[in-house]
């Protein structure tokens, strides 16, 4: 597949992807997901006479369980990308946020090589994503992928 067709026609999903790594979505699913990294259960041995104070508790637990998927299914999906370089491009450019000169420079590739390539990478992330997190059981999944393909 030309990667060029899928920059033209892609370009809403790479916005999604970008805006969930840069507006603090992916940040706050990560800070979630490590709060809660020991929550193994509700407590509901407490005697309280309100129900609400369970349902909150209820809430907050699969809040944080679906964090903790979420979180899981960014790393599968970053590992089922299909080159080492596409990995590399989007763990550093999106989650580490480097310098994009920093990027290119230990990559050995040109500037606008870099940005297609990372395009490329975002646009697929946002395939595989959704797949592992339906994979996972994420009980409301984020679309990042923009449908206009008609698959």
């Amino acid at each position: 597949m030309d990667i060029r067709k899928i920059e033209e026609n892609n370009r809403p999903t790479v916005n999604n992807v970008s805006r969930f790594f840069k507006n603090g979505k992916y940040d706050k699913y990560l800070n979630i997901a490590t709060a809660a990294s020991g929550i193994t259960s509700i407590d509901f041995t407490k005697n309280t006479s309100k129900t609400t104070y369970t349902d909150h508790m209820e809430k907050m637990y699969i809040k944080a369980i679906d964090a903790q998927k979420i979180i899981k299914s960014v790393n599968e999906a970053i590992n089922l990308l299909p080159s080492a370089r596409l990995k590399t491009i989007l763990i550093r450019s999106c989650l580490k946020r480097e310098y994009t000169y920093n990027i290119y420079a230990a990559l050995h590739i040109e500037r606008s090589q870099f940005f297609t390539l990372k395009r490329y990478a975002m646009y697929l992330f946002a395939d595989l994503f959704l797949m592992r997190q339906l994979a996972n059981g994420v009980s409301s999944p984020i679309e990042l992928t923009a449908d206009n393909d008609g698959c």
